[in-house]
């Protein structure tokens, strides 16, 4: 007999609200084939599709929602937050204004849009739909604690702590709330204030290891305290992932002493991280240093043998969690040299990449995606510390002259993402990044373009113009062969490049290179393309080939000997 819709789409959403959103887009794409024009099913597809970081296609899938139904909040607060992922800030605001003259009294849309907007840092439009949701039911916690976090996220602590005050006398027992207020006052030297707090909340609801962390560390001290201690453990230990108590308690001192940054001295004796002599490292670049160096050494068994070395780094372990902090901290230290540019003003640009330790570090993020490919497993890094590394590796870019020497492992790491990581937009998501370039900054993003369209091209893509899309697969009524939209030729052999459907309409115009052009370097035996994969001597670059694997040292662009 077959079900109803309803039936696909409330098993749907049951499984969506355990995060099973795999399971939750299988169950619905079923539902869909028995009723292919139903609103909800489609729906839920969109938000499933949203949750498992295929941005693009939920984007697609939502706007044909919304053409039949423009006012439609659900939609257009998912839309809103799919924008927000794909970096198109007007157009996710534009969204949100949508919301705001179509359902300025529903304070559970605008409180969900506030909490998409705090996520990725507007606070300012947050703290514009929390006070939305509020002036439509002022007895709304959650909203309360959302207008605290904004505030404290623009440095108004004042306001911060008022707001959360409020949220928690709408909910005596928000303990989410407390403990936020907690570490506001901790951060701000009222520790005896914050422990107070911390204490207030029981055990078992404990979830932050941050209040735990400063919880252990307060009892620690004080021998009237000390029988809290190991309650305190066994919840850690609960919280730790199966890491077990002693490497979490581990994780956790090391991180409370990276926020020690006055004690510590210069990087001198890291043995996976490569710096310069005399580079003008900030106390909090220190810290960022010292965390990716702990981190490799989690994942690593050794350093490189150095930079002559012809091949990527190995993983031969990963600890749940580590892959994923190596990536976030890699995308914290590039976004902080991309935001203090002026700050290494006097390196000499020719070296600045090697001086700052991005040459030795890229390398074992590269491998570790690869790795990641191969294996099939993804060591539980996410879709937003990937998206924060792209995003850095594109702001990096874009202030470095086009060629400049440093630059390769860079763009060699961002082509690596394009082509390894599993979600099949990265590729489109660097071009909407490209889009807000200049044209000189554009030019300078281009090789890593290039680059991951070889890499893609070495695993075996093809470009296809009848590629259709899959969201066009779920709903006909969307135009089924995305890349015939618009021809793109490679500036260099002249054929058709089609990736995939939106990225022909996303500012990919001549000139460009295909997949075959992009490396510039042929080898010599095979023809086919080449890729750097260390330094050699007296200035010269190590290549090896994608398809016969030969290595070559390579100088002035000239093939010398093949790499012993």
């Amino acid at each position: 007999m077959k079900r109803p819709p309803e039936y696909f789409e409330k098993m749907g959403r049951q499984l969506w609200f355990k995060g099973e959103y795999y399971r939750a887009l299988k169950l619905m794409q079923e539902g869909l084939e028995y009723y292919p024009s139903d609103f909800r099913l489609r729906l839920g597809v969109a938000l499933a599709q949203l949750r498992l970081g295929n941005y693009a296609i939920a984007r697609d899938i939502l706007k044909e929602l919304l053409s039949s139904s423009p006012n439609n909040g659900d939609a257009l607060c998912a839309l809103c937050e799919a924008y927000l992922s794909l970096g198109k800030k007007n157009d996710a605001l534009a969204c949100a204004n949508g919301i705001y003259k179509a359902h300025p009294k529903s304070g559970t849309l605008l409180e969900h849009l506030g909490m998409a907007l705090l996520e990725h840092g507007l606070f300012d439009e947050a703290i514009k739909s929390f006070s939305r949701a509020l002036a439509a039911e002022p007895k709304r916690p959650y909203s309360r604690l959302g207008l605290g976090i904004a505030y404290s996220g623009l440095g108004k602590q004042r306001k911060a702590v008022l707001e959360i005050r409020k949220a928690i006398r709408l909910k005596p027992d928000f303990y989410e709330a407390i403990s936020y207020l907690g570490n506001l006052f901790y951060d701000a030297g009222q520790k005896a204030a914050a422990v107070k707090l911390f204490f207030s909340i029981p055990m078992e609801s404990q979830i932050d290891p941050v209040t735990l962390s400063r919880l252990l560390a307060w009892c620690k001290g004080r021998k009237n305290l000390a029988a809290k201690i190991p309650e305190i453990g066994r919840r850690m230990e609960k919280l730790s992932s199966g890491q077990g108590i002693d490497g979490f308690l581990r994780e956790l001192e090391e991180q409370a002493a990276l926020s020690s940054q006055d004690k510590l001295p210069l990087p001198a004796k890291l043995r996976f991280i490569k710096l310069g002599a005399n580079v003008p490292v900030n106390p909090a670049q220190k810290a960022m240093l010292y965390d990716i160096e702990r981190r490799l050494k989690s994942l690593y068994a050794r350093p490189r043998a150095g930079l002559s070395s012809v091949a990527l780094p190995s993983v031969p372990r990963a600890r749940a969690g580590d892959a994923d902090g190596f990536i976030s901290a890699f995308a914290v230290y590039l976004k902080s040299i991309a935001d203090n540019g002026k700050q290494f003003s006097r390196l000499p640009m020719t070296s600045w990449s090697a001086s700052l330790g991005i040459d030795s570090i890229a390398p074992y993020a590269a491998a570790l995606i690869k790795t990641m490919y191969d294996e099939n497993a993804q060591f539980g890094v996410s879709q937003s510390s990937m998206d924060a590394l792209l995003a850095a590796l594109v702001n990096t870019l874009k202030w470095m002259p086009p060629g400049l020497r440093g630059s390769d492992w860079i763009a060699e790491l961002a082509g690596v993402i394009v082509a390894f990581w599993t979600p099949v937009d990265m590729l489109e998501r660097l071009f909407l990044m490209r889009e807000i370039l200049s044209p000189l900054e554009k030019k300078s993003v281009e090789p890593a373009i290039a680059r991951g369209r070889a890499w893609r091209k070495w695993l075996g893509w093809r470009p296809d113009s009848k590629w259709t899309s899959p969201a066009a697969q779920l709903i006909p009524s969307l135009p089924q062969t995305y890349g015939a939209r618009k021809s793109v030729k490679c500036a260099e052999c002249g054929s058709p490049i089609s990736d995939y459907w939106d990225i022909a309409q996303a500012g990919d115009a001549p000139p460009v290179r295909c997949g075959d052009c992009a490396p510039a370097l042929r080898c010599s035996h095979c023809k086919g393309p080449m890729r750097q994969v260390g330094a050699g001597k007296k200035g010269a670059k190590v290549y090896r080939c994608m398809q016969c694997e030969k290595r070559y040292q390579v100088k002035f662009k000239k093939l010398r000997k093949p790499a012993r």
